[in-house]
């Protein structure tokens, strides 16, 4: 859902961090109109639009999974991808995409399915225009390998299914085609290599805090690193111009990496999704 252009909403916080800075800042204040942020600061013009206090909340930008699979299913893996019709396939994909703004993300990049159709360029176009929800989606439509390389996934299933999974393609001609017909069906991205159903999402953030790495560094992986992989500039960020995909936690990850399991409020396209819950 886009947000009217007409429509301003504040948002106030005691603590805000805006995907860049090393720590998180005091009361902040950020103005959006239009689906944009138009304005951040200690105190902003707030009109006579909605104002949404978080209060001891942590501001901060909605996070991004740059590899997902949304229409993998682990318990089933491959052999759901024979039995069943893009049709199941997909409906089957709705509350993956349903729970993700829910848990603060609100970018998605996925990188492919193992259905014959471009099923996650339906999926991402019906979230483009409101038919469904779910956050932003990138795209890649399938995984193109050659035969017998590390990417054809086509042995791990029982001989008896007897049929290729994925797209495969052997020598330049005919990787060219395959690449081609990618972008034909309105690919974001082309992948290439391996593939693996990928549904942990924020349990991420305490895996790379637990493996050594900061909490700083671990949310701008999601955040502001993530926006410059896919060439997004708009996102990870809290500072005009930028897309207003904001979340709160009540916890601070700086000092737990836990609180990220703990959104408890969601604004995606500049539209709040998630509001905060009445004490």
């Amino acid at each position: 859902m886009k947000a009217n252009t007409s429509t301003e909403t504040a948002l106030v916080a005691e603590r805000c961090w805006d995907g860049l800075a090393e720590t998180p800042s005091g009361h902040t204040e950020v103005l959006v109109r239009g689906g944009r942020i138009v304005e951040v600061g200690d105190r902003v013009g707030r009109g006579t639009g909605q104002v949404v206090d978080l209060g001891d909340r942590l501001l901060l930008p909605g996070f991004i999974d740059c590899h997902m699979h949304t229409t993998v299913d682990p318990s089933a893996l491959l052999t759901a991808f024979v039995a069943d019709p893009a049709t199941v396939i997909t409906l089957r994909a709705l509350p993956v995409l349903r729970d993700l703004p829910d848990r603060g993300f609100t970018t998605v990049r996925d990188l492919a399915t193992f259905a014959a159709e471009p099923i996650t360029i339906y999926l991402r176009d019906a979230l483009a225009n409101g038919l469904i929800i779910g956050p932003r989606m990138l795209v890649a439509p399938h995984l193109i390998s050659a035969r017998g390389a590390h990417g054809d996934i086509s042995t791990l299933l029982a001989p008896e299914y007897g049929r290729e999974i994925g797209v495969l393609a052997d020598g330049a001609a005919a990787l060219t085609r395959a690449v081609r017909e990618e972008i034909r069906t309105g690919a974001d991205w082309i992948k290439f290599g391996a593939m693996f159903p990928h549904h942990r999402n924020w349990r991420e953030f305490p895996a790379m805090v637990h493996t050594g790495i900061s909490p700083l560094r671990a949310l701008r992986a999601a955040t502001s690193t993530a926006a410059d992989l896919l060439q997004r500039p708009d996102l990870g960020r809290i500072r005009p111009g930028a897309t207003a995909d904001l979340i709160a936690v009540r916890g601070n990850p700086f000092d737990d990496i836990d609180a990220t399991g703990g959104v408890d409020f969601v604004m995606h396209d500049g539209v709040v999704h998630r509001p905060v819950a009445m004490a």
